[in-house]
């Protein structure tokens, strides 16, 4: 008999081979996993080594890797008192300006007219518990906080600023009232407040409210020649330095002793951070290696630096390599972008302007009202040199006539805009358009204010 086949193969059989191909792809991909896993970890602990090591080289070369570098904590009884009125009369302004938030705001000049200098004094008296702080800290010698503000978790350094507007004003309101001594005295204890001013750009804002305070006193109460000179010491006693590579050093600091918080980014889950975390690190070694680059530039001279600082900010770091643009992309310089390159030059602007302006004050005292011929002739009885303007590298620019003289910079668009001088003695912001030259108009006859 022929034998009758079935045609049809037995399933199981196919089953089998399927289940194996299965298992195949499965050990396949949970090898392809781990290895990936395991290439992902090692590239985290690279990254990691390499932070270190960036850090270790940076400690190596005697750079600060700590803000303990910087804190100087008051060492005597002198300096500890000093820090702690500061810090009980920055409370107390932010008290004062948190009663009337105009306080910080007025235009002494400005408002005359529309509103009655009375109306000021009677929401704002120059005895004011901040300010009786202040005089008593200003002629003692500060070097830091240290715990003086610890028991104050509100603190803050807007608050010191507070204080030296409220100083501002105070001298603004004598100068009305035609005290100029009294008002020489409390623009000094402003202007002194900047010692106690933690970076660049809070010291820039006081800086010019200060020098439009320095407009309003010369412009209606001319103080006497000692007065002059001890306000002229105050302008001086503040560093003539831009401060741009100090701020770096300590910003990066910041950032290797708070590794965490660059780690761990607001806004990010622990777990996100943990998946990222190479990402993460690589990017903050990224940044911290940027620094030297703009250590470098911020010694550039002025007013070169402007253009060279900016050129980092705005032309942020790129991976060497196609690959590392793409998986990477564009790291933005974080030590030129934050280093307030224009408030630095403002600053030391103010600083030469108001310098410079009591000097030739003085000039005048013993030269019967005359003005110099130029800014060379105060040299160097006066002041020790010829004053830069950071915006231009070039000499500030005195213009003398016959009702009054101004002094000023060319400013941040680094152009003579024929001395179309901004600002009376405010922290309001600059008015457009901002096609102004920064400085100063004084009358050589003062202008008297009706009491």
């Amino acid at each position: 008999m022929l034998e009758v086949r079935d045609p049809k193969p037995k399933s199981g059989g196919g089953r089998a081979t399927s289940d194996e191909e299965m298992k195949r792809s499965l050990r396949v991909l949970l090898i392809a996993s781990a290895a990936g896993l395991a290439g992902y970890l090692t590239w985290d602990r690279i990254e990691v080594h390499r932070l270190h090591g960036a850090i270790a080289a940076i400690a190596a070369r005697g750079e600060p890797v700590d803000r303990s570098s910087f804190e100087q904590a008051p060492s005597g009884a002198r300096e500890q008192e000093t820090a702690q009125l500061y810090a009980d009369a920055a409370s107390r302004a932010r008290d004062l300006v948190q009663q009337d938030g105009r306080l910080t705001r007025i235009d002494v000049d400005g408002v005359v007219g529309r509103v009655d200098v009375g109306e000021i004094e009677s929401t704002f008296r120059k005895d004011s518990p901040p300010l009786q702080l202040l005089d008593r800290a200003t002629p003692l010698p500060f070097v830091g906080f240290g715990s003086a503000i610890e028991d104050d978790p509100s603190f803050s350094t807007q608050w010191l600023e507070a204080l030296s507007a409220l100083g501002c004003l105070r001298g603004d309101l004598f100068a009305y009232r035609g005290d100029g001594d009294a008002a020489a005295a409390s623009l000094a204890a402003a202007v002194r407040v900047q010692r106690a001013l933690p970076d660049v750009f809070r010291k820039s804002v006081a800086a010019n409210r200060q020098l439009g305070s320095l407009r309003i006193l010369l412009r209606h109460a001319p103080p006497s020649a000692e007065a002059l000179e001890r306000l002229q010491a105050a302008f001086a006693e503040m560093p003539d330095d831009d401060l741009i590579e100090h701020e770096m050093l300590m910003r990066r600091a910041t950032m290797i002793e708070t590794q965490e918080d660059w780690l761990s980014p607001r806004g990010i889950s622990g777990v996100a951070a943990l998946a990222l975390h190479p990402f993460l690190v690589r990017r903050l070694r990224v940044q911290i290696d940027q620094f030297p680059e703009a250590l470098a530039a911020s010694r550039t001279r002025w007013p070169d630096k402007i253009g060279v600082m900016s050129a980092l900010a705005f032309w942020p770091y790129t991976a060497r390599t196609p690959l590392g643009e793409i998986v990477f992309g564009p790291i933005p310089n974080i030590a030129a972008m934050s280093s307030s390159v224009n408030q630095a030059a403002s600053r030391l602007a103010a600083r030469r302007l108001a310098v410079t302006t009591l000097a030739i004050e003085r000039y005048r005292r013993v030269h019967n009202g005359a003005l110099p011929p130029d800014l060379a002739a105060l040299v160097p009885a006066l002041m020790p040199a010829v004053p830069i303007d950071p915006f231009s590298g070039q000499p500030l620019i005195f213009q003398p006539s016959a009702a009054d003289y101004l002094l000023y910079s060319v400013d941040a668009n680094r152009r003579d805009d024929g001395g179309q001088i901004y600002g009376i003695g405010s922290l309001n912001p600059m008015p457009l358009p901002r096609v102004r030259d920064f400085g100063i108009r004084v009358p050589l006859v003062a202008r008297a204010v009706k009491n």
